[in-house]
């Protein structure tokens, strides 16, 4: 889902999204990655149609606060691409954070290099050139996962 915050604010469901990150382990419960997200959706007011993509770059820290339990957070770059109607994207580049909170639920945990995870995702984004306007949007996303730290 895409946050826009704000006197226009709405929620929209992304149509299709992505994620992909590769790290190493620091310690027994703490591991340094690099992640990329990607959330498309479309929005459509009155006679117009926008096709909208986020796509978060960046490292983060994941933390397994228990066996099966971790969080993870981080910061980096963010792009922004609007295509209204059949018209060029528009694109702005911002910056972006990255949390996210998930569950191991497969037969590996804390320490394993393979986890099957069940997590959710939430990606604020803040531009300052979209449309002559600064703005800010989060997108969330419910994501299923496999991890080879």
């Amino acid at each position: 889902m895409v946050r826009t915050p704000g006197p226009y604010s709405r929620l929209d469901s992304p149509f299709y999204g992505a994620g992909i990150g590769a790290g190493f382990w620091l310690s027994p419960r703490s591991a340094l990655t690099a992640r990329i997200t990607y959330a498309a959706y479309r929005n459509v007011s009155g006679d117009d149609s926008n096709d909208d993509r986020h796509v978060f770059f960046g490292p983060g820290l994941q933390y397994w606060v228990t066996h099966w339990a971790w969080v993870s957070g981080g910061a980096g770059m963010t792009v922004y691409n609007r295509r209204v109607d059949v018209s060029p994207f528009q694109t702005s580049v911002g910056l972006g954070f990255d949390a996210r909170a998930g569950l191991s639920v497969g037969p590996f945990g804390q320490g394993s290099p393979h986890t099957f995870n069940l997590s959710i995702e939430v990606n604020p984004a803040f531009y300052s050139n979209i449309g002559g306007m600064s703005r800010h949007f989060i997108v969330m996303t419910l994501v299923g996962g496999y991890q080879f730290l």
